[in-house]
This record gives C-alpha cells, structure tokens and sequence, in this order.
C-alpha cells in the first residue's frame, strides 16, 4: 500500500462530494479498410469517474507560448479504483456536454500510484 493512499482517499471523496460522475470514453483505433473506408475494429470503453470541472487558471492562460482557446476548462479526476488513465485525444463527458482531453498531467507523488489527474479539456 502507498503512503499516499490516505492522500489519495482524502482527493477522491473531496472530488466525490464537490464533483459529480462524469463519463471518460477511450477509443481505441483499429484497422482501416480501404474497401469500405470504415476502421473496422475501433473499441470504446466508458469509464465513470468523480470529476470536477473548472474554469482555467489566470497562471495557464498567461503562460508563455500558451494560447487558451475558446471553450476551455480544467478538469480534475480522482485517480482512486480508476483501472485506466486519461491520455490527449480521450473525452470526458458531463452530462450532455463532451470536452475532448487536450493534455493530462498525473499527480503521482511517489511515481507509481496517482492521487488524480488534471486535464485541460476543450468543447
């Protein structure tokens, strides 16, 4: 067990309580088919996932050689009981609205078990 687990507890029932459910969904690219011009094998996996979403940051949208595009949020996710990890190119779905993963940092502070992740999202 990691030292952290109590950490990682404490973020996933503060995320839990202030957050909601929310749906990330992993497509996984199979093989094109030529023929028919259709990936035949693409998977998609949901996964739910306590979030909660925020508006960006006044040190990420002034940071140097960043440009924050229209419609984009903070998403934070608890990491605790989640089998999978976020990547760019994923979506995180809140309610009837679905925000593509722009970039993913994981909070890992002893470098194996995250305590969650924060994802810069965009409509």
């Amino acid at each position: 067990m990691s030292q952290y687990a109590g950490i990682t507890a404490s973020a996933a029932a503060l995320l839990a309580r202030k957050g909601a459910v929310v749906t990330l969904r992993q497509t996984t690219v199979g093989t094109y088919d030529p023929v028919t011009q259709v990936d035949a094998t693409a998977t998609t996996v949901d996964t739910s996932v306590h979030a909660v979403l925020l508006p960006v940051g006044d040190s990420r949208r002034f940071a140097p050689g960043e440009l924050i595009r229209r419609h984009m949020m903070e998403a934070w996710m608890a990491a605790q009981n989640i089998t999978v990890t976020p990547q760019p190119g994923n979506q995180l779905i809140f309610g009837s609205t679905t925000w593509n993963i722009v970039s993913v940092t994981e909070y890992a502070p002893d470098g194996g078990s995250p305590i969650a992740w924060r994802a810069y999202v965009e409509r």
